[in-house]
């Protein structure tokens, strides 16, 4: 993410301008390599692997969230703490804008795909019903597609199986619901249809790296 000035993206030797307020996506390794324009750019960098899938190469999205700069230091400082429940709260923070990115750069790309239009609206559709029970199956049903084809399609467009996006979604809720509420585990498990809290529990520290609980013990 490019905070001020500009910078230049080497990639295969063919060099690409990226300007301030924009968040460019790609794989690193040796053909990728960051070029200063003379402009004394300031800019934040995150590795990261997302479902092991290679995100494409991104290069006019522009952030307008005015609040991105708060959410960014927030992260930094927690990074700097260099301890186990500030990583997982780091990394809870900048999947939050990470998705938030990939969405919105979904939807001003939109394609005229009919398969991937469908899987798109399930993707909201989830997201819109996360408290809810949901399914493969029945989103499946949903769609007029065989479970398995829906399944191989879901995690082909969205780069992750549906199952486990689903899980993910309602893991982000619980996050939410941690730190912004006093409910207990219990009662977060039931509101997002967990199949139990033991279940929830596991989950949460599998993607944040710490027990849920350990959340409300953050400043």
């Amino acid at each position: 993410y490019v905070i001020k000035g500009s910078v230049n993206i080497s990639k295969n030797d063919v060099i690409t301008r990226i300007g301030e307020k924009h968040v460019v996506f790609g794989e690193t390794g040796s053909d990728v390599v960051l070029l200063d324009d003379g402009n004394e750019a300031e800019f934040a960098c995150f590795y990261f692997q997302l479902f092991n899938q290679t995100l494409p190469l991104f290069t006019s999205y522009k952030v307008n969230d005015d609040g991105f700069f708060d959410t960014l230091n927030d992260i930094l400082v927690n990074l700097k703490r260099q301890d186990a429940l500030s990583y997982g709260y780091a990394n809870a923070k900048f999947e939050t804008l990470l998705f938030g990115w990939l969405k919105d750069i979904r939807t001003k790309n939109s394609t005229n795909d009919p398969q991937a239009e469908m899987i798109y609206r399930t993707e909201i559709y989830i997201n819109e019903h996360a408290e809810e029970k949901l399914r493969v199956c029945d989103l499946a049903n949903e769609c007029h597609y065989s479970e398995k084809h829906f399944r191989n399609l879901f995690t082909k467009i969205i780069g992750v199986p549906p199952k486990k996006y689903i899980e993910n979604v309602k893991l982000e809720r619980a996050y939410t619901l941690l730190r912004n509420t006093d409910k207990t585990i219990d009662e977060i498990s039931n509101l997002l249809s967990f199949s139990s809290s033991h279940h929830l529990t596991n989950a949460f520290k599998e993607l944040y790296g710490v027990p849920p609980t350990a959340y409300r013990k953050i400043d």
